[in-house]
């Protein structure tokens, strides 16, 4: 049996999406809003060195930091 998951910021059951291990988002829609409410400043890249593909800007420190959050399908 597969474990559900939930969208953290809709509650859509979800079968594949954004995430960083802790945190599912369902759609771009939802991750786009849950990043920029999160995060404020980011941007998707190749790689954040962290495991993902987007960082977001640390204005405290002025540098781009990695979040870890990757597309995964679970089905």
């Amino acid at each position: 049996m597969m474990e559900t998951r939930k969208c953290n910021f809709c509650g859509a059951e979800m079968f594949d999406g954004m995430t960083d291990g802790e945190d599912f988002h369902c759609c771009d829609e939802c991750f786009e809003d849950a990043m920029s409410e999160e995060f404020g400043e980011w941007r998707a890249t190749d790689d954040d060195g962290c495991g993902g593909y987007y960082e977001w800007y640390d204005v405290r420190e002025c540098e781009w930091c990695g979040t870890g959050i990757y597309y995964t399908d679970w089905s």
